[in-house]
């Protein structure tokens, strides 16, 4: 008999169910499914491999391959998959060492890094990316470039906010990001401070037109009147600062201080507090005559008005002009009018270099 080693063997018998000789089963061979076997019509099917040359091919009725549950270790020095690797359901699969995949890696669920995830080409997630050993926010996410600029892009829709946004002990802390709704840059915290500090001898600069401190820009802005002509109201009825007088104005952010020179007020934009200064030069038709200056709050000359202070002086020549001032500071509501009155027991005129401005304290 020839050396049967390494095959499988079948019993022959005859047709009494003798048996006559033994010999190895070749492909075509059935093995029927009452002694074990699967009834295929290849020895292949019965076991589930085949070989050809020096190559094994597991068989397509074959659906699941099982090792064993515990210390079972499958050494291979080089796979190659034609359509797809995946792990079983029930457990772990486990890449140790170095990872190459010339095409593309696809990932349905969860994928779990123990190592570095290193790439020549691109990394498309469309879930989350959690760097850590036992939870978000423990390890580092290294972004390196050793040729040019290193640069992570966080891409939104038109609109849409493109942020990074902070956690600790799973509360949110703080968000940096761009706010696509308004086109502004934010750093903005959920508690605590912003803390600035730079290095020993290190500044901290901005170029920009201001910068705003809560609701305050800074530098905070201001508006400055003056009277530019001797052609003004000159009556002995109580009249507005500047009321028919020729003047110029100059400002620092009228967006939030606005002198309106048709109803002679301020108009304040934002809430705060803010001072209020007139110096002006006046004559008086008469002598004597009580010329009353204050500062008001005002919806309009002849409307509702709340004084917030006001000076007594008498003048008692009218032949040349006289020095008045007054000066307030305090707490202003958002959209409210502020400006100066003159009033007097005769006629009162405001003269050229007379000034009036509004600044923004806090």
């Amino acid at each position: 008999m020839a050396d049967l080693s390494g095959n499988i063997l079948a019993l022959q018998s005859d047709e009494l169910g003798r048996p006559t000789n033994i010999e190895a089963m070749v492909s075509g061979d059935v093995i029927p499914q009452s002694m074990g076997g699967t009834g295929a019509s290849s020895v292949s099917f019965a076991t589930g491999f085949s070989l050809s040359g020096t190559t094994v091919t597991l068989d397509p009725i074959v659906t699941e391959v099982d090792f064993g549950t515990t210390s079972e270790v499958i050494v291979a020095r080089k796979i190659t998959y034609a359509t797809s690797l995946s792990g079983h359901p029930d457990s772990t699969t486990n890449l140790d060492g170095v990872v190459s995949m010339a095409k593309t890696l696809g990932v349905s669920g969860d994928m779990t890094l123990s190592g570095n995830l290193s790439g020549a080409g691109n990394i498309g997630v469309v879930g989350q990316i959690v760097c850590g050993q036992t939870g978000s926010g423990t390890a580092d996410l290294d972004v390196r470039d050793d040729n040019s600029d290193a640069t992570i892009e966080i891409n939104a829709g038109a609109n849409y906010d493109s942020l990074i946004k902070f956690r600790e002990n799973n509360a949110w802390r703080c968000d940096m990001g761009w706010d696509g709704g308004d086109n502004d840059f934010i750093l903005k915290t959920h508690t605590g401070d912003i803390n600035l500090d730079p290095y020993s001898g290190f500044t901290v600069s901005a170029s920009c037109s201001s910068i705003t401190v809560s609701s305050c820009p800074v530098p905070p802005p201001w508006s400055f009147v003056e009277v530019t002509a001797d052609d003004g109201e000159n009556t002995a009825d109580p009249y507005y600062f500047a009321s028919g007088s020729t003047q110029a104005k100059t400002e620092l952010l009228p967006s939030h201080i606005l002198w309106n020179s048709t109803e002679s007020y301020f108009t304040i934009a934002n809430a705060g507090y803010y001072e209020f200064e007139m110096q002006g030069s006046i004559t008086v038709g008469s002598s004597p005559t009580t010329v009353t200056t204050s500062i008001i709050q005002t919806a309009g000359l002849g409307a509702s008005e709340t004084e917030k202070i006001d000076k007594v002086q008498v003048v008692r020549t009218n032949i040349d002009p006289h020095d008045i001032m007054i000066k307030w500071m305090g707490y202003v509501g958002a959209g409210q009018n502020f400006t100066c009155k003159l009033d007097g027991t005769g006629t009162v005129r405001m003269e050229k270099g007379s000034t009036f401005t509004c600044k923004r304290l806090i």
